[in-house]
């Protein structure tokens, strides 16, 4: 029997949870006796799979309660070019797992999408991990608007990268916001409920070990959500118009309502400073030895999930005063503890930031990657496996005498580099000065 693929691998967990979970969830989080839930119509735009927790359990929910979810639509953005040399064409991992559930999927990309889906006559729409701000137009011809499930308590680390900032910033814990969704701006809407606070363990927490649980609680609370919505719809004012003053009113209404029905709200407002956790750039994974410390590096690298990278200087052997660059990624990177550090020979240890000594992987950096011992800024010590990005046929050798045995930032490589071709042009001027002087000599003597 062929294994399941990872898609339907964690589809299938999550509806195995979400089973288990609703009773205990829905007797505990709220309670709604005032109104008669109004069957909502749903649209869902999403991508990854932190969407995917939250439509596996909106689906669960739409099986058990029928009369608070009629319908749920899937919207996802258009496949984009991945790999290498970007041939490969990708959809989002939502929409498979959209089909396997016969959910109607929809493309939401362009003004044209949008118009088309405004016919649909949803109530709501929901966005999940989308990546993409969400036309006024069609949130204002909606009667309920839209809601978002953001991985933050928000206005803590809102942008498009929250769960990231919350390990690098060494938060101590983090949590989950639904909050209305602005006409016009990210992460700028009305918060409606938040959840509990989910724990970081500053030593070993990465991205991919938050986003899993934060996506399970942030599910379980957007189910919450939903039902508080779908009793209170009929108590929200029917629009007369879609215009700006119709849709504040409406969110106004949404607003008090959650305020009156939901009891399991996290206020961080005391303790959660507004922050910005913007989308990971490639400068950020750089890693600079002269000025960031062991922990720094070694967080930066889990709160990220991708390899960092640095350069690694070379003299040419012909001519040491030529100097090249080639670009390293660093993974599984580590702060070495006290006891492995008086493991190592001490007098072979590294001594200022950026040198290293070679661990285990061979004589080569490449492919293959090498385990290096490397010295930071704070005179800490880290454990890293260095791969080469250029797949050179004869890589550098890490015990070649034409080798540097340091790692640099690529500020550092352009500050050597300024100064080798500075000594060059003052040995080329003593070259043409010499050369200047014999022909002057030679002169003299033919007079």
């Amino acid at each position: 029997m062929p294994s399941p693929s990872p898609v339907a691998f964690i589809r299938d967990s999550i509806l195995r949870s979400a089973l288990r979970s609703h009773h205990r969830q829905f007797t505990r989080s709220f309670k709604c006796t005032a109104h008669t839930p109004r069957p909502l119509r749903i649209i869902l735009f999403g991508s990854d799979e932190f969407s995917i927790a939250s439509l596996t359990h909106l689906y669960q929910l739409q099986r058990k309660k029928p009369d608070v979810i009629a319908s749920i639509d899937v919207g996802a953005r258009l496949p984009k070019a991945a790999g290498r040399g970007r041939k490969d064409i990708v959809e989002v991992p939502l929409l498979d797992v959209a089909r396997d559930l016969e959910l109607p999927c929809h493309e939401a990309e362009t003004d044209d999408d949008f118009h088309d889906l405004a016919a649909q006559n949803y109530d709501i729409a929901i966005a999940v991990s989308y990546g993409k701000l969400i036309p006024a137009y069609f949130l204002r011809s909606l009667p309920l608007g839209g809601i978002n499930l953001h991985p933050s308590f928000l206005p803590r680390h809102s942008g498009a990268a929250p769960i990231q900032w919350a390990i690098y910033s060494n938060d101590l814990e983090t949590g989950v916001t639904v909050q209305t969704l602005h006409p016009t701006k990210f992460d700028k809407g009305r918060i409606l409920i938040q959840s509990e606070p989910v724990s970081i363990d500053q030593k070993s927490d990465n991205f991919a070990m938050l986003r899993p649980r934060l996506a399970k609680v942030g599910a379980r609370l957007l189910d919450e959500a939903v039902c508080v919505l779908a009793h209170v719809a009929d108590s929200v004012p029917a629009s007369a118009g879609s215009g700006v003053k119709e849709f504040a009113d409406r969110t106004e209404a949404i607003v008090t309502a959650f305020t009156k029905y939901t009891h399991t709200v996290h206020l961080p407002t005391a303790t959660a400073p507004s922050s910005h956790a913007p989308k990971l750039t490639k400068d950020r994974l750089r890693v600079d030895w002269l000025a960031t410390p062991a922990a720094l590096i070694a967080r930066t690298y889990r709160a990220f999930g991708t390899p960092l990278w640095t350069n690694i200087v070379m003299h040419q052997k012909r001519n040491p005063r030529s100097i090249t660059s080639r670009r390293v990624l660093l993974e599984d990177v580590r702060v070495l503890d006290p006891a492995e550090e008086l493991g190592l020979a001490q007098q072979d240890l590294p001594v200022v930031p950026g040198q290293y000594v070679r661990m285990t992987g061979g004589s080569n950096i490449n492919s293959n990657g090498a385990v290096l011992v490397v010295r930071t800024s704070d005179g800490g010590l880290l454990s890293v496996r260095a791969v080469s990005e250029s797949y050179a046929k004869k890589p550098p050798k890490v015990d070649s005498p034409v080798f540097d045995r340091q790692l640099y930032s690529e500020v550092d490589f352009v500050r050597m580099e300024s100064e080798a071709e500075v000594e060059k042009a003052a040995m080329e001027q003593r070259r043409r000065l010499a050369k200047e002087n014999a022909q002057a000599a030679a002169a003299a003597k033919t007079e």
